[in-house]
């Protein structure tokens, strides 16, 4: 490794043009929270890491420092998710849950803020792109647990009894790799814990994500 050189792990939230061949990406890491890096000559010819300077892309990053910025060196691809662009029924929903991550993160995070947040789109994005589970459902799910993660939202729902409040407790209770579970969902009638979650989620977060006008 280059001196000055490090490497994060994150996934990239949007990736824009910048200059004739260069790309600057708005990446969510474990160690830094949202920043935005500079990948020179990333769109030329022959370039090594143009595949991965995309939305949706998680790896390691092989980043140093720059002019004001970072600017990215190498990608290590983890997980592409190459096919949620790619299929009508989870392209849309793929940018949401970017856009959501997007409006919670932050530069300056903690570490464990950030990782906490890094793991749960990572989770959203395997299981939209693994058909686990309805992509409405999966949305509904990822909004409550990054309310719950980021404290907006610390409370339950008063009565327990009801299925879809049992539901609600399981996604601010469960550990992540269980949170889109199909043996947990994949019978269960949850068409009034989307509506409850969607109304939850009106109420604390305002903004209109533009992916949204699509779903």
């Amino acid at each position: 490794m280059v001196k000055g050189e490090e490497t994060v792990k994150g996934i990239v939230i949007s990736c824009f043009p910048q200059g004739e061949y260069g790309k600057r990406l708005l990446l969510l890491t474990d160690k830094y929270g949202k920043i935005t890096v500079f990948a020179t000559g990333a769109a030329r010819q022959g370039s090594k890491i143009i595949g991965a300077c995309r939305p949706f892309t998680c790896g390691e990053f092989t980043l140093c420092e720059g002019k004001g910025a970072k600017n990215l060196h190498g990608i290590k691809v983890i997980e592409s998710f190459e096919g949620i662009p790619l299929n009508p029924d989870t392209a849309f929903y793929g940018s949401y849950l970017l856009e959501v991550a997007d409006h919670f993160a932050r530069e300056g995070m903690t570490e464990q803020d950030a990782k906490n947040m890094l793991n749960l789109i990572y989770v959203a994005l395997d299981a939209l792109s693994e058909h686990l589970l309805p992509p409405m459902l999966i949305r509904r799910i990822y909004e409550l647990r990054i309310l719950v993660q980021e404290g907006t939202y610390t409370l339950g729902p008063e009565d327990e009894d009801n299925e879809s409040s049992l539901q609600w407790q399981y996604v601010i209770r469960s550990p992540l790799s269980r949170l889109f579970s199909q043996e947990v969902w994949k019978e269960a009638d949850a068409g009034s814990f989307i509506v409850n979650v969607a109304h939850l989620f009106n109420r604390e977060v305002p903004q209109k994500f533009n992916s949204a006008e699509y779903l």
